[in-house]
């Protein structure tokens, strides 16, 4: 009976030694390596003009390391950060830059309470804290690492952490649909395609259908839900990485996420070992022999600090994972919430949804009136009130969110000041405007449904929540806050 258990218990063992301590060559960690510092450093340089409202203190105050924030410390970090992806992506001490590029990532996005995540943010943080732990320069780079270099390992356990990573970043928000009701009653995808800051004015013809936006809302939930089953089969595996493909690719063309679909479509490159074996299949190259359908290539000598190492972290990844879909349930368990608190914090995962942002238009927006009589709207908005962002930047929509949330609350003469400093004033500025000019801020909160297309300023029902008057360029500022 005890020999019968053993044979039992023996090919799990085996399977999981084989999934996290097969051989890897390189490429895939390769491959995400460049993809990953591209699209990070295509959306920082997006990102310049607006750091000191985004991340300085003189956004949002920071709380007790309010010192670290400072407009001059911030540009600084931003600047090595740069750099830094430039060695990330040529391959230049690969294991240094990637730890680098975690700490700055801690640094801008962990740190401090007051900054707003948007999807990609988090998504950087995690699969940078996963870069850390791949020796991924053992492919397209200017400095390989020696065999003996330390942290060196050619085992396809952090790769395969990064899979996981990426399988349940859909998993958690198909939970998180579970329990709204837009995504329940089928509703969401037709909310979505109505949305006038989210979808792309050429995309709105999507929403023509109800039925088959009905039909695409019970898929995405099933697709997401259905996700994590890629572990355990290459051709789910495949199937995901080509569904994936096309999901962002469509998302990318009709939506205003940022660079979210430019990131989770480089993290594909994760799964490229696997799509590189039906390839050779299908060519009819030879490929590493296969127990069923999966193959079986030579493992990697198990250390002790690495097995016990993915012991712990899978146990901690489960239980941080446990505690945000109880959040998505109603009832956090909250025994769990400070170790899913730490872990999140320091590893970035973290579920993330569009379910908040689906039922109505929650946005601020500024009217500036001259000397002359003169007014005009100030971006994301053009002269006459129409919603005219760029391509990429949805930081537009997240500040807009960020500066209605931070109208909400009371805030100090100098918030209000900073926010008229390094927000409002740069761009009257260029307006050419005739002094003294007053600013006026709009809060905008309404039904998706009842907000007329294309979105105008003019059209949308709106609150006073901020106004100021400048003498002149350099001149005093008077600041009116009305009563709410």
């Amino acid at each position: 009976m005890r020999e019968e258990q053993v044979k039992i218990k023996r090919p799990i063992k085996d399977t999981l030694e084989q999934f996290f301590f097969a051989k890897s060559d390189g490429t895939a960690e390769g491959l995400f390596r460049i993809g990953y510092a591209l699209v990070l450093f295509a959306d920082l340089l997006c990102q310049y003009g607006k750091l000191e409202l985004l991340y300085s203190n003189q956004g949002l105050r920071v709380g007790p390391i309010d010192g670290w924030y400072t407009p001059l410390i911030v540009k600084t970090v931003y600047f090595i950060w740069l750099a830094t992806l430039i060695a990330l992506a040529l391959g230049v001490l690969t294991r240094w830059v990637s730890i680098l590029n975690y700490l700055i990532l801690f640094y801008f996005f962990a740190l401090t309470p007051a900054f707003v995540g948007h999807g990609a943010d988090w998504v950087y943080f995690s699969m940078g804290f996963y870069l850390m732990f791949m020796t991924a320069d053992r492919k397209f780079a200017m400095m390989v690492s020696s065999p003996e270099s330390w942290g060196n390992t050619r085992a396809i356990w952090p790769l395969r952490l990064g899979q996981i990573n990426f399988l349940f970043i859909y998993f958690g928000a198909g939970v998180a649909k579970l329990f709204d009701l837009n995504w329940l009653n089928g509703s969401a995808m037709e909310l979505v395609f109505q949305h006038p800051l989210i979808i792309f004015d050429s995309a709105h013809w999507m929403a023509s259908s109800s039925g088959l936006l009905m039909l695409a809302t019970y898929l995405t939930i099933l697709w997401q839900l259905l996700a994590p089953t890629a572990l355990f089969s290459r051709k789910i595996r495949v199937f995901y990485v080509l569904t994936a493909l096309f999901f962002h690719v469509m998302i990318d063309l009709s939506m205003r996420v940022g660079w979210f679909s430019e990131l989770m479509l480089v993290s594909l490159f994760l799964f490229s070992d696997d799509v590189a074996f039906y390839l050779k299949k299908w060519r009819g190259a030879p490929t590493e022999k296969a127990n069923g359908e999966d193959a079986a290539p030579a493992t990697e000598p198990v250390r002790p600090l690495s097995r016990n190492f993915l012991i712990v972290y899978l146990a901690i990844f489960l239980l941080t994972q446990t505690y945000f879909f109880s959040l998505a349930c109603g009832e956090p368990l909250k025994v769990l919430r400070i170790p899913a608190s730490y872990s999140a914090a320091v590893t970035g995962n973290r579920p993330y949804d569009l379910v908040s942002t689906l039922e109505k238009v929650l946005f601020v927006v500024f009217e500036v009136v001259d000397r002359n009589g003169k007014r005009t709207f100030l971006p994301p908005m053009d002269s006459d009130g129409a919603f005219a962002p760029a391509y990429k930047d949805v930081k537009e929509i997240r500040r807009g969110l960020l500066m209605l949330k931070f109208a909400s609350r009371p805030i100090t003469q100098r918030g209000w000041r900073s926010l008229l400093k390094y927000e409002l004033l740069p761009k009257i500025s260029e307006l050419k405007l005739a002094y003294p000019v007053r600013i006026e801020g709009f809060g905008i909160r309404e039904r998706v449904a009842d907000v007329p297309r294309p979105f105008n300023a003019n059209t949308v029902p709106k609150t006073l929540i901020f106004a100021a008057t400048v003498q002149s360029p350099d001149g005093e500022v008077a600041i009116t806050i009305p009563d709410r």
